[in-house]
């Protein structure tokens, strides 16, 4: 797919009536195996005469479908992967990774987050046939 940039923070002016003499945006871009970190930086460079200073500069994801771990997850659900715009622990890692979890997206990180006993059992036998297909 393609990365997201969305401006996250704005700062620019004292006043409405006096145009500033500097713009500070901050973005959250959200980057992908074909178009990474540096990719993204050049064509930004490219087109707009700024400064900019990296934040937080996390590694490129890795291309998972044809890994082993990653078709047996697939046949397990009966789905095919597909990106997650969100952060996880597997950029650490440098290694082919998977979210894969229960519970729903629309419900995570919110007040009164919950997961229903469903989806727990759902998942542990999700799991449990991953890694018997795994060995």
């Amino acid at each position: 797919g393609y990365p997201t940039i969305s401006p996250t923070l704005i700062n620019g002016g004292i006043k409405h009536n006096i145009i500033p003499d500097t713009c500070e945006v901050i973005f959250d871009i959200r980057t992908t195996p074909i178009y990474d970190n540096n990719i993204v930086i050049e064509k930004i460079k490219r087109l707009v005469d700024c400064k900019i200073e990296v934040l937080s500069n996390r590694l490129k994801p890795i291309e998972t479908k044809n890994n082993e771990f990653v078709k047996i997850a697939e046949k397990v659900c009966d789905s095919k992967p597909t990106g997650f715009l969100a952060l996880s622990e597997m950029c650490f890692f440098n290694c082919p990774a998977i979210v894969l979890g229960p519970g729903f997206l629309e419900q995570a990180h919110k007040p009164d987050e919950y997961i229903e006993i469903s989806q727990l059992e759902k998942a542990k036998n999700i799991y449990k046939e991953i890694i018997i297909g795994f060995l």
